[in-house]
């Protein structure tokens, strides 16, 4: 049912990826984008929850698929949840061209 469905980032929701090797005075970072506003469905969902309430908390649980029944049972990689996110303190991100990073 609604927010007990899980989302398959990368088949449902667009994802952009950002790798910078660490050097002397950086660390390295790995970051991975969800682009949810990319997604008609994901739109929608965000319209709908944006409009009802002013706070939200997040689930999020990290799991590789597995392809091959090998590779069964699928392990949760990282949970956590975010807690209280008031909407209306969120900034529009400025459209960002990984590319040019």
């Amino acid at each position: 049912g609604s927010g007990t469905s899980p989302a398959l980032l990368g088949k449902v929701i667009p994802l952009q990826y950002y790798f910078r090797s660490p050097d002397e005075h950086k660390k390295g970072i790995y970051e991975v984008d969800v682009i949810v506003s990319a997604s008609r469905i994901g739109n929608g969902i965000l319209s709908v929850v944006k409009g009802h309430t002013n706070t939200l908390t997040i689930a999020f649980a990290f799991i590789i698929e597995a392809a091959e029944e090998e590779e069964l049972p699928e392990t949760a990689l990282c949970t956590f949840q975010m807690h209280s996110i008031h909407l209306e303190d969120c900034p529009q991100l400025p459209e960002c061209n990984l590319d040019e990073l």
